[in-house]
């Protein structure tokens, strides 16, 4: 399969420089084209997308950093410096503006992104390379100055926008780390193991718990948290480091079904299977909800995969708690193999004002909305 998606690409592109000139003429573009033969290998099974994605990710790389060096580098030094101040207001204003612009953009097209993925759209959508607009910089229509402007732009604003992007990526990765670290902190305050920390700024500017954990942040944390997948093969390591130095505890590890759809969680419930873990109690969140909306990946039937990867498994209602201590208690009596307790949950259960928000997986309760809530719940229980 990938020989002959290599015939066919090298194919085209023998196609191509006989009938680029033409084309070229006509505004079809090499980019143009190629994306659209990617597009129908595609369509057509020609090629397999992940192996395919394996095996020319290197000369996708390296074509890329090749052309956008060209575009930048074919201008005369002597130029750049003649227009050094159009190029830094270029980069340095007109850059960022495009940044904010396009992110303001993707906020009120695309609501359901939030702050931090759009931000992501907005940075990755704002560099405009050369080699896209190609009948713009070899057009002798247009301005020598001109062309010659946007060519070292798109050379060198990939490099500068990256920073933001990596800014945005952990944003939105600290966010999905938001509903643990909330619960986590107020059962460490009910505790009593949060002194010194104020609960009720979380979340806010200046607070002193951080949304995320962060390892010795309060000084109980041992794990940086954040990205998902990881809890359960935590869980797993210490679960074996205990039972080889003979502690009788149990370890606990709370988990949401968006980290269902992780590898490493799998890699981690398979290990801990075969290792007969029965000191691992693993309590997942099924609420079908992660942060952009639904579920992207189906997980069902989750309960037969567990106890086929050899855990005991049980299915609750999560919003029942007579009948979570009846399964925890269950579970504590299986002592041979890795437990896994399977949480059926609504979010903003008992509180329509919550539950009826189109996009309520992160909860911004206003000032003038606690009240209602309160009575909410109140009428609930």
């Amino acid at each position: 399969m990938a020989t002959t998606a290599v015939l066919l690409l090298a194919g085209t592109i023998f196609l191509w420089g006989v009938v680029s000139g033409r084309l070229e003429r006509d505004d079809l573009t090499a980019p143009v084209v190629f994306v659209a033969v990617g597009g129908l290998f595609a369509a057509l099974h020609i090629v397999d997308t992940p192996s395919a994605m394996a095996s020319f990710k290197v000369v996708v790389e390296v074509t890329l950093v090749w052309v956008l060096f060209s575009d930048a580098a074919g201008v005369p030094f002597r130029d750049v410096r003649q227009d050094l101040g159009r190029i830094v207001r270029l980069l340095a204003i007109g850059l960022p503006l495009t940044v904010l612009a396009g992110w303001g953009l993707a906020l009120w097209l695309l609501p359901s992104l939030g702050i931090w993925l759009a931000l992501l759209v907005g940075a990755a959508l704002a560099p405009t390379d050369a080699a896209l607009g190609l009948p713009v910089v070899t057009n002798p229509a247009v301005p020598s100055r001109i062309r010659k402007l946007i060519t070292v732009e798109s050379g060198l604003n990939d490099g500068i926008v990256t920073p933001v992007v990596m800014f945005a990526l952990a944003g939105a990765a600290t966010a999905e780390g938001i509903h643990g670290a909330s619960g986590l902190w107020a059962a460490l305050a009910e505790a009593g193991h949060l002194e010194g920390y104020d609960l009720t700024s979380y979340g806010g500017d200046g607070a002193t718990l951080i949304m995320s954990t962060h390892e010795g942040h309060p000084p109980l944390i041992e794990l940086t948290g954040g990205s998902l997948g990881h809890g359960l093969g935590v869980a797993a390591g210490l679960a074996v480091g205990y039972r080889i130095n003979g502690w009788p505890s149990r370890i606990f590890n709370f988990m949401t079904d968006g980290e269902i759809q992780e590898g490493s969680t799998w890699e981690s419930a398979m290990f801990a299977g075969h290792e007969r873990l029965g000191n691992l109690v693993n309590v997942i969140d099924v609420n079908r909800t992660q942060a952009d909306g639904a579920l992207v990946l189906e997980i069902e039937p989750l309960v037969d995969k567990w106890r086929a990867f050899g855990w005991w498994a049980e299915e609750v209602d999560g919003h029942d708690i007579e009948r979570l201590l009846d399964v925890f208690e269950a579970a504590r009596g299986v002592r041979d193999v890795p437990k896994a307790i399977v949480c059926r949950t609504t979010l903003g259960q008992g509180v329509p004002l919550i539950m009826e928000r189109e996009r309520n997986h992160f909860v911004r309760v206003g000032d003038d909305e606690w009240d209602a809530v309160a009575r909410q719940l109140e009428a609930s229980e």
